[in-house]
């Protein structure tokens, strides 16, 4: 048993999806994950009633991430938790069931937000890319979401083939009904898909520019997936604003996206971890920003409610402004300091940092500049764990398996000889699972090298 959000919980009661998208995760993973689980009546009945709201109790679970909307159960399933937990509810869907019946039973949900997958509001290309026999019921949904008061991000995946005027309707749409934000998706191939094939650097490259180029077009914050290498990885630690929460204290202030924050309350920053950290502190905020050749000033104050939001920071960010985040790239100094503290801790002599591809150039940069490689007694080797199960264009460390790390560890025995392997906990769930649900402790148990987690202190 550990603790869990309602959040895991509505997602393990999922059901059968009823599109068949043609970038589904579901396609691209291993055979042996595509096995569906569906709870029965009773085993939801049973996860119900021992689920407790403060202390989140649950326990881990085989079942399938699909479509929690289409669980025929799912407006009791509500009820259940709304006895036990107040909190915020993310509910994540493809749009097939946003039905107005079913937003309606929503709406007596509340608090909640929705993410839905749109992907285009036009009907010919929605059902080209998801097999959505009724299209017009996820691109409806959204005004209907507006009219109630519910929250929600549309989601887009940039896919090979969908016009860039298409992907801007979309962002246009999301735009005129108040959408949260919109989240522009790169799209994953692994080697599960050998039918699709594309220049995924080139093509995502292309993606970025265009978001950036609309940016300033729109009230609503639009962000894309990050993509880093050797030769932007710096960019990536700035404290560029991606955009602003309609009718946040940095919205009607005038905060816009592309202005750099230099300064909070008088202080230099000089990361973008460091200014999501300071903003996430403070009720009253002074900013210093730069603004392409110009430095303006702006005094923020948090409010409790935005008209239409929703209360805390969970979803908003502070002031309502809105970052590039991701996981695997949100480490503090302190975090990277945890390295040579580990080090210490172990008195171990060569210490082997593993690390996602998509991350190794950005944690590289922020650990020689805190000088890591020569402050600790013992020898540092930063080196990237491949993406070997779901291959592909795969970078990113949410999918890297305990079987990635241990060929990684591995593979540097037999010449760096670690006595000691440090890696960022972001691939694993709060059982310390991955995402075919091997337990992190394996690593340790099976390469015979002690294994330590950095644990990011805000994510």
């Amino acid at each position: 048993m550990v603790g869990i959000t309602a959040d895991d919980l509505i997602e393990q009661m999922s059901w059968a999806c009823k599109a068949d998208c043609v970038f589904c995760y579901q396609k691209g993973s291993p055979p042996f994950m595509r096995v569906k689980m569906r709870m029965s009546k009773e085993e939801i009945k049973t996860r119900l009633k021992y689920y407790n709201g403060k202390k989140g109790l649950t326990w881990c679970t085989p079942y399938e991430n699909d479509e929690v909307l289409n669980n025929p159960f799912i407006e009791n399933v509500l009820k259940q938790i709304r006895r036990k937990d107040k909190e915020m509810l993310r509910i994540i869907t493809n749009g097939v069931a946003l039905t107005p019946q079913m937003i309606a039973k929503l709406k007596k949900a509340m608090p909640l937000f929705i993410d839905i997958s749109l992907n285009s509001t036009n009907p010919e290309i929605r059902r080209k890319l998801m097999r959505d026999s009724s299209p017009e019921i996820a691109i409806q949904s959204i005004p209907l979401l507006r009219k109630h008061k519910i929250p929600f991000v549309v989601k887009i995946v940039a896919w090979p083939g969908v016009p860039f005027s298409d992907i801007e309707k979309t962002i246009k749409y999301a735009d005129k009904y108040d959408a949260f934000r919109v989240e522009i998706g790169s799209p994953g191939v692994t080697r599960y898909l050998p039918d699709v094939s594309f220049d995924y650097k080139r093509h995502w490259k292309r993606v970025v520019k265009f978001v950036n180029s609309i940016k300033r077009k729109y009230n609503i914050p639009i962000v894309s997936d990050i993509y880093i290498d050797k030769n932007n990885y710096r960019r990536w630690d700035i404290p560029v604003v991606q955009g602003t929460i309609k009718h946040s204290p940095a919205y009607t202030h005038g905060v816009k996206p592309g202005d750099v924050i230099e300064e909070v309350n008088g202080q230099l920053v000089d990361s973008l971890f460091g200014v999501f950290r300071e903003l996430l502190k403070r009720r009253k905020a002074r900013l210093k920003i730069r603004r392409g050749g110009k430095t303006l000033f702006f005094n923020l104050k948090e409010k409790k409610k935005y008209p239409y939001l929703f209360d805390g920071q969970r979803m908003r960010g502070p002031f309502g402004i809105r970052f590039k985040l991701a996981k695997e790239l949100m480490l503090s100094d302190d975090d990277i300091i945890d390295i040579k503290r580990f080090a210490n801790i172990h008195r171990a002599k060569r210490v082997l940092v593993l690390t996602s591809a998509r991350a190794y150039f950005l944690i590289k940069y922020k650990m020689e500049k805190l000088k890591l490689f020569k402050s600790s007694n013992a020898r540092i080797k930063l080196a990237i764990a491949e993406n070997k199960m779901y291959g592909g264009n795969t970078k990113c460390a949410n999918l890297l398996v305990v079987d990635d790390y241990i060929h990684a560890v591995k593979k540097h025995k037999k010449e760096f000889k670690p006595d000691l392997v440090v890696i960022p906990s972001s691939p694993f769930n709060a059982w310390e699972r991955d995402v075919v649900g091997r337990v992190n402790l394996d690593i340790e148990r099976e390469t015979k090298v002690p294994v330590e987690f950095v644990y990011n202190e805000i994510l």
